[in-house]
């Protein structure tokens, strides 16, 4: 966590709230890019999830949904590239572009461990973690992946740096799919290694989602997507932002953790009930 001022923090949210009118004023940021912007949280991400993925199946579609994650993102954006993208691509110049220039330049860090400290170091990349100012510039810096997806013909919604892909189509052509898919992250791989970013191909996951028997007519040899670095199997059930959806959007998966999780409150309350009384115990279930 970056050791930021009071004085430093106040400055900071008023460049915030330029920088958002400006950009808000101007539809500059995505339209698909979730956190950091008001009316635009985490639900918002899931429900527009969940109903694309809804909505093809009462199609009678299937698709697969892909779950791109990248590693460290915030840690690793470079300066240049994102003064470059502010003023070419959200078009801030002169005396803001220099304000800008000097918020990022000539930052250090250091480790503290105990009572040992680390040696100084400066600071090429990474924006400031605990910083008002930090997440609005990450989603500037990384806008113009749209493009991509668009190329691509493929849906997608990000929060933050994380990123859900989806693409549905009628069971007969299912066998496109996995081809789109794959040649669409070997892109964002591409675009991430010219952004400084690393996409963390391990932890991508896959997940095909339809109706029982169109998920049951696929075939199996080409439910696989192939990337660089590994082979993205599919899984039955995938955890997205803290849901859990499952292939056939049943939500069994994401209730069942649910009530596992309430169970397990419950049996370590029943331990110290006795000691509670009976208004405070109501209060806690």
């Amino acid at each position: 966590m970056s050791n930021l001022s009071f004085v430093f923090k106040l400055l900071e949210r008023i460049i915030d709230s330029r920088i958002t009118e400006h950009a808000d004023l101007n539809n500059l940021f995505s339209p698909v890019q979730s956190a950091y912007r008001k009316h635009h949280p985490t639900e918002r991400a899931l429900v527009k999830i969940h109903n694309d993925l809804v909505t093809s199946i009462d199609q009678g579609h299937v698709g697969a949904l892909v779950l791109l994650d990248m590693s460290a993102a915030f840690d690793t954006v470079d300066h240049y590239l994102l003064l470059r993208t502010l003023e070419h691509r959200f078009s801030v110049s002169d005396s803001a572009l220099a304000w800008f220039n000097s918020y990022l330049s000539d930052r250090t860090e250091t480790v503290h461990v105990n009572n040992s400290i680390s040696k100084i170091v400066n600071l090429s990349c990474s924006m400031p973690q605990g910083s008002s100012l930090g997440p609005k510039t990450f989603i500037a810096y990384t806008e113009d992946v749209d493009s991509i997806f668009s190329a691509h013909h493929v849906q997608h919604h990000s929060y933050a740096d994380d990123i859900q892909v989806h693409v549905a189509t009628l069971p007969h052509q299912a066998n496109t799919i996995a081809p789109r898919l794959q040649h669409c992250i070997a892109d964002v791989a591409d675009w991430c290694g010219s952004r400084r970013l690393q996409l963390n191909e391990l932890k991508t996951e896959l997940m095909w989602f339809g109706s029982s028997a169109a998920l049951y007519s696929l075939s199996q040899s080409g439910m696989t997507i192939n990337s660089a670095e590994d082979v993205i199997r599919p899984l039955s059930t995938v955890r997205d932002l803290g849901v859990h959806l499952d292939s056939e959007l049943s939500m069994r998966a994401h209730i069942s953790n649910i009530t596992q999780t309430c169970f397990f409150h419950l049996r370590h309350l029943r331990q110290v009930r006795c000691l509670l009384g009976r208004d405070v115990t109501v209060n806690l279930v």
